[in-house]
């Protein structure tokens, strides 16, 4: 497939530009709940500890602004956003929003219940 054949098709990309005007309108945005992590990898950006967290209530306003702006994508990330007590009740806020999420986390905090919940909500993506 060529780049010319490739522009011409009806992307999703393409689709979504006829709706937002991406001059005035934030499509996507990525938030870091969590100022820990349950891995200390040596290629890791993440100083822990040191940032401090937000409480759910702020984390809530937050959304509620990047919804009213229009975002659409939202992914939430850390440290490692699984450890905190309120991550899936932030997940639900944000599929109540009805953003289009995806989680960035090791995985490890995973449980089968999680697992489910998180496909329940229809995240669409958890790396």
């Amino acid at each position: 497939m060529t780049a010319e054949s490739f522009l011409g098709k009806a992307s999703a990309w393409r689709l979504l530009a006829q709706k937002v005007d991406f001059a005035k309108q934030p499509v996507s945005a990525m938030i870091e709940i969590a100022d820990r992590c349950n891995e200390n990898c040596v290629h890791c950006y993440q100083v822990q500890g040191q940032k401090g967290e937000m409480s759910t209530e702020e984390i809530f306003g937050i959304l509620e602004d990047l919804a009213e702006m229009g975002v659409l994508f939202l992914t939430i990330s850390g440290g490692e956003p699984t450890l905190r007590h309120d991550f899936m009740e932030i997940v639900r806020k944000a599929r109540d929003l009805q953003f289009a999420v995806k989680v960035y986390s090791n995985g490890l905090r995973v449980s089968d219940s999680m697992a489910a919940e998180l496909g329940n909500l229809a995240v669409q993506e958890f790396q």
